[in-house]
């Protein structure tokens, strides 16, 4: 089995590398977290883009 790993892209966290997702409903490869960042109380959302590479997560914001 090969590892994939997910390039974050833009945000707190840009450029970091993470172990890609391996859960798998119906078909669709779930995607997308809420990573935490060091010394800030909220998280930062990260997601593909629909349609796009699912291994590159671009930043959507913060959440609490």
């Amino acid at each position: 089995m090969t590892e994939r790993h997910v390039t974050l892209m833009g945000g707190p966290l840009d450029g970091t590398t993470v172990p890609g997702p391996m859960v798998v409903t119906d078909g669709t490869l779930e995607t997308g977290a809420y990573m935490v960042v060091p010394r800030e109380s909220s998280r930062a959302v990260y997601e593909p883009d629909p349609g796009a590479d699912p291994y590159i997560w671009h930043y959507r914001g913060w959440i609490d």
